[in-house]
């Protein structure tokens, strides 16, 4: 008999926890569109690092930064163009990715910036017309 609560406990606390994971993609990709329509630079930084982390590497590349695009395209129906690599001269160098998707019956069109810190890791700067 104890040993069947032990396991009740266990798979409920598995549960639980397992329960209160991630936020369910869908909710994510409305955020960020609203984000980006609003050009609310903090929410958008918060996404786009966010999807950052879940990149298999974060290192300033051109390679990441179409992985980045891509992973952007496929999870939020947004359709994507890497405009340019390290392009932007500012220092440090930046990127620009343009964003395009429907909102409220509207077409919205949208870049975000990204550059690097000092250890070559990709960071979202500035979102923008």
């Amino acid at each position: 008999m104890h040993y069947l609560k032990l396991v009740f406990l266990t798979l409920s606390i598995s549960l639980i926890v397992l329960g209160c994971g991630k936020e369910a993609m869908p909710d994510r990709c409305e955020r960020l569109k609203s984000a980006l329509a609003t050009q609310d630079r903090e929410s958008t930084k918060m996404l786009i690092t966010a999807y950052i982390r879940r990149l298999p590497s974060k290192e300033y590349t051109e390679k990441n930064l179409k992985v980045l695009a891509s992973l952007l395209s496929k999870q939020c129906s947004i359709s994507t163009v890497e405009y340019c690599f390290d392009c932007i001269q500012t220092m440090p160098g930046e990127s620009e990715i343009r964003l395009t998707f429907t909102s409220n019956q509207s077409n919205i069109v949208r870049a975000i910036d990204i550059s690097y810190t000092p250890d070559n890791q990709m960071e979202f700067i500035n979102v923008h017309e």
